[in-house]
Formats: structure tokens, sequence, C-alpha cells
């Protein structure tokens, strides 16, 4: 059986090999963190405008309005019975 020695009077070597291996189950990295420098350049943020969908739909109400200034406007709309029925209620 090993005998027990108060963690205060072990070796510095011994301590730093009993933190090693406390540390290697702590959930959180004891390293200080710091936020991200918002005026540094980020390759990531400057690729984001590829992802935006909302070009699509400046193109679509450009169209319409370019039909539209051509006097061709919309084609009418087609009247169904499901149609007719909700614009009756």
């Amino acid at each position: 059986m090993k005998k027990f020695i108060p963690y205060e009077k072990l070796t510095k070597k011994k301590q730093r090999e009993l933190d090693a291996l406390r540390r290697n189950v702590w959930t959180i990295s004891p390293v200080t963190r710091k936020p991200e420098n918002s005026k540094a350049y980020n390759r990531k943020k400057a690729q984001k405008w590829n992802d935006d969908s909302g070009f699509c739909a400046f193109c679509i109400i450009i169209v319409y309005f370019v039909i539209a200034s051509r006097g061709g406007g919309l084609p009418p709309r087609r009247v169904t019975a499901w149609s007719a029925a909700r614009l009756a209620s």
C-alpha cells in the first residue's frame, strides 16, 4: 500500500505529474481566452455574402418592375373553383 503524502510536501516534479493527470479530465481548457479582435479581417465573415439568399429576391423584384415598365404587366390570374371560394369568403 502506498503511503499518503500531502500535496504540499510532494516534490515539484510529482506535483506537476499529479496536475497533468487531473488536467486531462477537466471539461474546459484552463488556458485564458479572450474575444476575437472585431477590427481584424475574418475570412469566414468575408465569404458569408455567398450564402445570402436576399439577392435572388432582389432579382425577382427587378424583373417584375422591368416587365411592368414595358407595359406587359403580369398575365391575368386564372380563377379556379378553390380560389373563387377563397375569395368569396
